[in-house]
């Protein structure tokens, strides 16, 4: 947490300053994770979404305000 905590505390005063999330910032990637040893169609894949932690977050801090 030490190494990461000044990154993180300068990037929230940043968004709450200025009221701008960084492009791509929410983006999510999502990851098909085989439901079966041989996966032939879409179903047979659990979509698994990966999302950025400067988001969650902004997110959850938001989240607390409300």
């Amino acid at each position: 947490w030490q190494l990461l905590k000044p990154d993180i505390l300068r990037f929230i005063d940043e968004f709450h300053a200025n009221g701008i999330f960084p492009r791509g910032g929410n983006a999510s990637f999502l990851a098909l994770i085989p439901k079966k040893v041989d996966p032939q169609v879409l179903n047979d894949y659990r979509p698994i979404s990966l999302i950025g932690c400067m988001y969650k977050i902004v997110a959850k801090i938001l989240a607390k305000r409300m």
